[in-house]
């Protein structure tokens, strides 16, 4: 701000000298009223050229930088929703089979892998059964029947 200040007081400066010698130099008459007329242009010039020199941010790029903190915690807000909706979802399925199989007279624990697909979709990646019983067999079989879920993503730890 001192610097535009300083090249204002200047420019008018340097502008009025130059303006009082011409002036001193012109007849008279209606020469000396163009010439004044003419000298107080070049003062205001030299009073707003420095002023227009100021460079302001532009609304765009404070929109811009507004624009991204926005995006940034809109993906913030998707990855935590994500995250949320895996550890229900995760939360759910492993609740439902687990009584499920209690129905059947199996008694185990049931751990599940989830992720989330691009499209939104939740994919089971694998399912965890901790049981000390040896119905390995059949409780996969059950799980894979009734949720559709491939054999090679049940696995057995014994407990």
């Amino acid at each position: 701000m001192n610097g535009i200040l300083k090249a204002i007081i200047i420019s008018v400066t340097i502008s009025s000298l130059f303006g009082c010698i011409v002036l001193s130099l012109v007849p008279n008459g209606v020469m000396k009223e163009i010439a004044k007329f003419t000298v107080g242009l070049f003062i205001a010039n030299a009073l707003f050229t420095p002023i227009t020199q100021i460079r302001l941010p532009s609304i765009e790029s404070i929109f811009m930088k507004n624009d991204n903190k926005i995006q940034t915690e809109i993906e913030n807000a998707k990855n935590q929703s994500n995250q949320i909706i895996l550890e229900v979802s995760n939360q759910n399925l492993c609740d439902t089979i687990t009584q499920n199989l209690k129905n059947q007279g199996y008694i185990c624990d049931i751990k599940a892998e989830l992720s989330l697909a691009e499209d939104n979709n939740i994919n089971i990646d694998n399912i965890y059964i901790y049981s000390d019983v040896n119905d390995y067999n059949k409780i996969s079989e059950f799980i894979s029947s009734n949720y559709q879920i491939s054999k090679e993503h049940i696995k057995y730890v014994e407990t």
